[in-house]
């Protein structure tokens, strides 16, 4: 009776003639590739369905259906999908549904006409009358285990054992800000505990940034890389930036991601950073990052004069996201009057501010296209606003280190490209980080691009030809070798 069963729902995966064929299918997305990018670069020489998966949606009767497939994509053309300036990779994985490991080919340093990619993807359907409909679809994101915690009797147990009879308290109490802040606080004493015993184990750490962001991920591949049985390798989530700086220079951790324009201020004692930080070094830029100002498709923001009187969120105190917003609605005359409210929540709650329509806009830093951007796009339609010419002119003369930048159409509801200005992403260190650990973690980073575009899209944007673009910093000296060789 098990075999029976099991035969029968293998027949209804691969055996049901549910939703487009492979021939169709191959149609469909050949089209969306012609359109995204130009009709002589890509042509789907092979694709077969690999089984599908019906299932249903809150609040909608029609049938919906999810179509594995594999596929042989041909380069018409030479192509670098590496490329900072044009579409690449990652709206190639978005086009096709595939993940960052669902695709295999790519050349780092660009593909030449003939050659072929593995692609491993998904296309999403509703049906629609007697037909089946092509929607968007979520792009994943990985969680992050939470920490154990230890139950050894040691010396510092019983303050252990006060902190939580303090909670015990507060929630007796019904104290939830209270909580809120005992929390955050021992959060950060965690991180900055398990940051010590990382350096005093003599492992080489790394501050990232919020886990399930870019940072975090390519830092977290990156020590898995260096990881050995003789030398281990940390990395830390982090609030971003700014917190990276200080850890750096404090000596907290030996590298850290960071927005070349954050670094910079750091260096300078500008900005937030109340005092220099002479001791910080570049090690090379990895990057674009596009300032992105969202709002929902159905809103009546167009324009940056449109925020005023709205509410914003501008990003989170410490974040990099904060830094450009507030720089562009300077260069914009957007004083905080001028806005209804100025809000500094983190990004993954800011999207949920938006969606629930408590903001107008929110600024976010990133990549493109973010898998949180995404996500949100495929439940409610976004915009993008552009910066204006004059803008434009007055931040990019106030900041040359930012880069303009154009974002094609990556998000569901964009009827344009995005004219905006962006920043690279960074890898710091202190001036005295050790010669040998630095140049260690500069070959393990050039040498296995493959390996971080398995944890991190933006990975394969990372080249030799394009470490010391945008570098806002002196080199390191192993650095400085380095490139040199």
């Amino acid at each position: 009776m098990k075999k029976l069963i099991i035969l029968s729902f293998f027949f209804f995966m691969c055996g049901c003639a549910q939703g487009p064929n492979s021939d169709s299918l191959s149609k469909e997305l050949q089209a969306h590739l012609d359109t995204a990018f130009g009709l002589n670069t890509f042509e789907i020489s092979h694709l077969k369905r690999r089984g599908h998966y019906p299932f249903s949606v809150d609040h909608d009767d029609r049938d919906h259906l999810l179509v594995y497939f594999k596929a042989i994509v041909k380069f018409k053309k030479d192509y670098k999908l590496s490329d900072w300036d044009q579409l690449n990779v990652n709206s190639l994985i978005s086009i096709m549904g595939a993940t960052v490991n669902g695709v295999e080919g790519v050349e780092p340093n660009g593909n030449k006409a003939g050659d072929q990619l593995r692609i491993f993807g998904t296309a999403t359907f509703v049906e629609d009358g007697a037909d089946w409909r092509r929607v968007s679809r979520r792009m994943t994101e990985k969680k992050r285990a939470a920490p154990t915690a230890n139950d050894e009797k040691l010396p510092y147990r019983q303050k252990l054992d006060e902190i939580a009879a303090l909670g015990k308290a507060l929630h007796k109490a019904k104290a939830p800000m209270e909580i809120a802040g005992l929390d955050e606080a021992l959060d950060q004493l965690l991180a900055a505990t398990q940051r010590k015993v990382a350096r005093a184990r003599g492992e080489v750490t790394f501050a990232t940034g919020a886990p399930g962001g870019e940072y975090f991920r390519q830092g977290s591949g990156l020590a898995k890389l260096l990881h050995t049985k003789v030398k281990s390798a940390t990395a830390f989530p982090t609030r971003g930036s700014e917190e990276n700086c200080r850890l750096v220079q404090a000596g907290e951790v030996m590298v850290g991601y960071s927005q070349n324009d954050v670094a910079r201020q750091a260096y300078n004692g500008q900005g937030r950073f109340e005092v220099p930080h002479p001791d910080l070094r570049a090690l090379a830029s990895l990057y674009p990052e596009a300032v992105q100002i969202i709002t929902l498709a159905r809103s009546d923001v167009y324009s940056l004069a449109d925020l005023k009187g709205r509410a914003i969120n501008v990003g989170a105190r410490g974040s990099g996201v904060r830094a450009n917003a507030l720089a562009i609605l300077e260069a914009a005359r957007l004083a905080p009057k001028d806005l209804k409210a100025l809000g500094e929540r983190a990004p993954r709650e800011a999207v949920t501010a938006l969606e629930a329509g408590e903001i107008d806009a929110m600024f976010f830093t990133s990549a493109f296209p973010s898998p949180l951007i995404h996500n949100l796009a495929t439940r409610q339609p976004v915009r993008l606003i552009s910066l204006d010419a004059e803008t434009l002119k007055v931040i990019t003369a106030k900041a040359p280190f930012l880069l303009p930048l154009e974002i094609p159409r990556v998000y569901a509801g964009m009827e344009r490209t995005c004219t905006t200005v962006g920043v690279t992403a960074m890898l710091i260190a202190r001036a005295d980080a050790p010669t040998s650990e630095i140049a260690r973690v500069l070959e393990t980073l050039f040498s296995h691009v493959d390996a971080l575009s398995k944890e991190s899209l933006q990975a394969y944007f990372i080249s030799r030809d394009t470490a010391q673009i945008g570098l806002t910093l002196p080199l390191h000296p192993a650095a400085r070798a380095f490139f040199a060789r």
